[in-house]
């Protein structure tokens, strides 16, 4: 904001690293990935400790005005070294949002049973206490009961889990020690509290980037479904919002449940594909990926309601510095149309 001091705070940072910082960039993805700290340093004289790996960071990000907003805490995973002649020698660190140790340990593959009416929440405490986690989930998926139980057969915990909460429309979020599962689209957390709207208008706008969607588009998707009792096969509809030819789940399922469910998750994905926009903004501390972004003043096809899939922070010190943050939005649930 104008007139407004940004202020970056590194937990056990020297003030050798804020006199060499050159630029940190932090990043918030929905969904699988993992939360981002980057940090460019100037390394001339070659007086910069190598960062070790497995270092926590805590990062705050603000204005010294208005107060400074906890972005996390994060460990190294790794680090570069390069040097251009003429341009300087530097070190770029690479540090995320979920511990090394943890990463291995949920990418580990196996097999395993899960019995007959077993739940997504049951399901999501056995790996989220395996794996040392503690587990958020929305109660509404955390209750889809799977009749005929549930294999997993030669799949990491994390691969597993996630194909099951991507079937029923979730989000999967590891950050810290915490394993979070939220329904998708419905603007709340994992807990069940409201994402922040964030309105954009034109002339609060740096930058910004709309790409209409590419992909083609559905009207419907079909799921298949056995019947136990009679072993015949049985076929459930879901409508996507958008106009266009039938979208066909090819797995068949084990119950009319499973198959609606997963349905419902595919038309939501496929509406999504509607179109794409990025808005980059003065520095906002209550952005955060799946929040909603209300755009306003622009082009039709821009304006209205967007999901933000991700927020990135880029910080710069010095006068010629700043602090910037870039909104990376899908249409929601229904597709995008011009203006809403």
């Amino acid at each position: 904001m104008i007139g407004y001091t940004p202020k970056l705070l590194i937990s056990g940072a020297t003030p050798l690293f804020y006199s060499r910082l050159i630029k940190a960039t932090i990043r918030d993805e929905e969904g699988q990935k993992s939360d981002t700290l980057t940090i460019e340093l100037d390394d001339r004289g070659n007086v910069i400790p190598e960062p070790k790996k497995g270092t926590k960071l805590s990062a705050s990000l603000g204005y010294l005005e208005t107060g400074l907003a906890d972005k996390g805490t994060f460990e190294v995973h790794g680090s570069e070294i390069k040097g251009e002649a003429g341009q300087g020698e530097f070190i770029v660190v690479q540090a995320k949002g979920t511990s090394l140790s943890k990463s291995r340990r949920l990418k580990e593959t196996g097999s395993e049973n899960f019995p007959e009416n077993t739940t997504l929440k049951t399901i999501s405490e056995t790996i989220a206490g395996r794996n040392g986690l503690t587990l958020r989930i929305d109660g509404a998926l955390g209750s889809t009961t799977y009749p005929d139980g549930q294999y997993r057969h030669d799949q990491s915990d994390l691969d597993f889990l996630h194909r099951l909460v991507e079937r029923a429309n979730g989000i999967l979020k590891i950050s810290g020690d915490v394993l979070a599962i939220a329904e998708r689209g419905t603007g709340k957390n994992a807990s069940g509290k409201p994402l922040p709207v964030i309105k954009i208008r034109k002339v609060d706008a740096k930058s910004w980037s709309y790409t209409p969607g590419d992909r083609p588009s559905y009207g419907r998707v079909t799921g298949a479904w056995i019947d136990q009792k009679t072993g015949r096969k049985q076929i459930v509809t879901e409508q996507t919002g958008l106009e266009g030819p039938l979208f066909g789940l090819r797995e068949p399922f084990k119950s009319e449940a499973e198959a609606k469910k997963a349905a419902s998750a595919k038309a939501k994905e496929l509406s999504r594909r509607s179109g794409t926009v990025s808005f980059t903004v003065m520095g906002r501390a209550d952005g955060c990926a799946g929040c909603t972004v209300l755009a306003e003043g622009f082009r039709p096809e821009i304006n209205g309601r967007w999901r933000a899939k991700a927020v990135e922070d880029e910080f710069t010190p010095g006068p010629s510095g700043g602090w910037v943050t870039k909104f990376e939005c899908t249409a929601e649930e229904g597709g995008k149309q011009k203006g809403k």
